[in-house]
């Protein structure tokens, strides 16, 4: 068996890198986001308020980084353009997080 990261693998590390990263331990701002998009699609003005009402600590910034890494990750879709543009969690995205979930209660990490 060969140990060389294929196609699939590689995009594999790329929806970890896009979810996961975090900077100094701080809660990973890009999972907060995915969070925040479960209850329905959000700007990235709203996306901004609530991560920050949570206590996450994020500048608009990071929101629109983190918006733009998840969106090339495949995770997150815009809906409508300029002032209009709204984030919604994918299929992909919905999937990885239902699965993510189930990981970890079936590891007794949550529930």
């Amino acid at each position: 068996m060969s140990l060389e990261l294929n196609e699939a693998d590689m995009a594999v590390v790329k929806l970890g890198k896009a979810v996961f990263h975090s900077q100094r331990g701080e809660v990973p701002v890009r999972f907060a986001l995915l969070k925040a998009l479960l209850t329905g699609p959000k700007s990235q003005s709203e996306l901004y308020y609530t991560l920050n009402s949570i206590g996450a600590s994020v500048s608009r910034q990071a929101v629109f980084k983190a918006c733009h890494i998840l969106e090339e990750a495949g995770v997150i879709e815009p809906i409508g353009e300029g002032k209009n543009k709204v984030y919604r969690l994918s299929l992909a995205g919905k999937k990885l997080l239902a699965f993510l979930y189930e990981v970890a209660e079936e590891a007794g990490k949550v529930g």
